[in-house]
């Protein structure tokens, strides 16, 4: 149940900051305009320690599962536009306009040249965003909640049970390396093209 609780927000805050950050960053790099008026606000946003805004995220959200996911989405999100931004900028200019000159809609040219050349950097940044969730976990569940390996490592520390809380440490390895596995796997069978 632990395992489940810290798994789900850690899945919801990841597709919410790719459902924000994939659009966004490439926006950024597709126009010069929103990517001056954009840059400074991810760059000023980025290093930003997020769980400094845990308190924030309570007062709006309340105690329960939102305002533990807006820190994770908060926490991803930024790293994950700029990663996508990047490498949106480094797609030769003249693969565009030989789909354009052959006559391709903008959604094929999104789906068939541009998301296929940024996933490789995507999946980079989603396995250190992952990395990131589950290591502020610690910290996002030690408020308002009776479920997720944050709140039982902790909870087993204040009860000086250092069997089940180290064993709570290993448990949250071993999680985060099968992810990693798995994003390994879904990376090596979607960017066959690309290596």
């Amino acid at each position: 149940l632990h395992i489940g609780a810290s798994l789900g927000r850690v899945a919801a805050g990841l597709s919410i900051a790719l459902l924000i950050g994939i659009p966004v960053g490439i926006f950024m790099a597709s126009s010069a305009i929103a990517n001056r008026i954009l840059h400074p606000l991810v760059y000023f946003s980025y290093p930003v320690p997020k769980t400094a805004l845990l308190p924030v995220c309570m007062l709006l959200l309340g105690l329960g599962n939102g305002s533990k996911i807006l820190i994770i989405v908060l926490t991803t999100v930024f790293q994950i536009i700029v990663a996508v931004r990047d490498a949106a900028e480094h797609i030769d200019q003249g693969i565009y306009y030989v789909a354009k000159s052959a006559g391709a809609h903008k959604k094929s040219i999104l789906k068939d040249i541009t998301l296929p050349a940024v996933l490789p950097e995507l999946f980079t940044s989603i396995r250190i965003g992952t990395g990131t969730s589950l290591a502020i976990l610690l910290i996002v569940e030690a408020y308002g909640t009776r479920w997720g390996m944050g709140y039982y490592i902790l909870d087993a520390w204040s009860r000086i049970n250092y069997i089940q809380m180290y064993g709570g440490i290993v448990i949250m390895s071993v999680v985060g390396a099968a992810l990693f596995w798995i994003l390994d796997g879904i990376q090596w069978a979607m960017c066959k093209g690309t290596r």
